[in-house]
């Protein structure tokens, strides 16, 4: 009970009465008790097998300090914690508080909900990381379908890896956020990253239909594409330098987005034209031993149905 008795004791439960057309809630109020315990005390319960019981001898019922209201979150009682983060990241401020002592010693009964911007930044997350399958899969299926293979989309893929490890590394090295804006800014990177393995494995490949080979197709490619793929992603990063600089409306906003761009942009055209032409050759290898596989398991069904078929024609009868 509260330390300051009401005037009334009344229940929370209210009961109804059916009146033909209508339900008429009921609540049941004692008189004032004062600071008399004993009237609550001897408050008769019904019991299961139709007697009853004092509230006594199932409850303890004293003064004591307790919550003015009670807050529920999912019907269960809850206590909300509030702090300022001060300029502390949401992440860090999060790892601290799970570090606590005491944190590591909550009782089996209680639990931590992350709610407000905790709870908002984990669904913010899983919405992230739906967003980006979503496009790497409309990405492939478009280039599957431009392409008319399977494999080599996953080639020119490869680069979106790679600008994602830049962009990271970005906002590492500026002490940047991973926010809300870092995110629409990997997003947009995978549209812009993914232009550098196009440029260069349809190169290759138009020099390999041409009759040229393999290796020295791959050479030819780095050294012609080379200056268009250094020349859009610098024109990029270089549309990005005030916004990552601070300097436009909104800065706090806008700079973690163009921080992840550039560093995106920087590993995958710096790594691309290393890691492409290899990835692009180890594809080709397995593809054509993909191709003499089928080749060779053709001639070996087609190989005795030949010969059935000349056993069959030098049969006299």
């Amino acid at each position: 009970m509260p330390s300051t008795s009401p005037r009334w004791v009344t229940t929370t439960r209210a009961w109804r009465r059916n009146d033909r057309t209508r339900q008429i809630p009921i609540r049941v109020r004692l008189p004032p008790v004062g600071h008399d315990l004993g009237v609550l005390e001897n408050l008769k319960l019904a019991t299961p097998a139709g007697t009853s019981v004092p509230l006594s001898s199932v409850a303890t019922i004293r003064f004591a300090m307790g919550p003015t209201t009670i807050e529920r979150y999912d019907r269960q009682r809850r206590i909300n914690l509030e702090a300022n983060l001060n300029g502390i990241a949401l992440g860090t401020a999060l790892e601290q508080i799970n570090a606590l002592p005491s944190m590591r010693a909550l009782p089996k009964t209680v639990r931590v909900m992350n709610t407000a911007d905790a709870e908002f930044m984990a669904e913010l997350m899983v919405s992230f990381l739906k967003a980006l399958g979503g496009g790497l899969l409309l990405v492939y299926a478009i280039q599957v379908v431009l392409y008319k293979d399977w494999l080599q989309p996953l080639t020119r893929m490869a680069a979106l890896p790679l600008s994602i490890g830049g962009a990271f590394a970005l906002l590492f090295l500026t002490h940047s956020e991973f926010g809300l804006p870092a995110m629409i800014g990997i997003i947009m990177l995978m549209g812009i990253a993914d232009k550098n393995s196009i440029l260069l494995v349809d190169y290759i490949q138009e020099r390999m239909r041409d009759g040229m080979p393999r290796n020295e197709a791959i050479l030819l490619a780095c050294r012609v594409r080379a200056r268009p793929i250094v020349m859009t992603s610098f024109a990029m990063a270089a549309g990005m330098l005030p916004t990552a600089l601070s300097l436009g409306l909104d800065p706090a906003f806008r700079a973690p987005m163009a921080l992840a761009v550039i560093g995106g942009l920087i590993s995958s055209t710096a790594l691309s034209l290393v890691f492409m032409p290899v990835l692009f050759s180890y594809v080709r290898d397995f593809e054509e031993w993909i191709a003499r596989g089928r080749r060779a398991s053709a001639r070996r069904v087609a190989g005795p149905e030949e010969g059935a078929g000349t056993q069959w024609n030098s049969n006299p009868t």
